[in-house]
């Protein structure tokens, strides 16, 4: 259950938490509150796939490595050691 804290303030147990529906929002629980972050818009994406164009095309060109967008990783069979 939510426990009163100062001033009308709702604190959230983690069990409230698990439950709590959300759609497809990201949510944190810190401290007893409750957190929620939009998601992102058209222009958060177009200055991410801008970045990620200029980024990957210095990376190429300097043989220094790979980039990922949108926060995937290379699996771990697929790293080269070293270098």
């Amino acid at each position: 259950m939510a426990n009163v804290a100062q001033a009308g303030e709702m604190l959230m147990s983690p069990e409230d938490f698990l439950v709590y529906p959300l759609d497809d929002e990201q949510a944190e629980l810190v401290r007893g509150e409750l957190r929620v972050t939009p998601p992102a818009g058209g222009a958060h994406a177009l200055i991410g796939g801008n970045l990620f164009l200029l980024l990957s095309a210095h990376v190429k060109a300097a043989r220094i490595g790979r980039v990922f967008g949108d926060g995937a990783t290379e699996p771990a069979a697929h790293r080269s050691s070293g270098s």
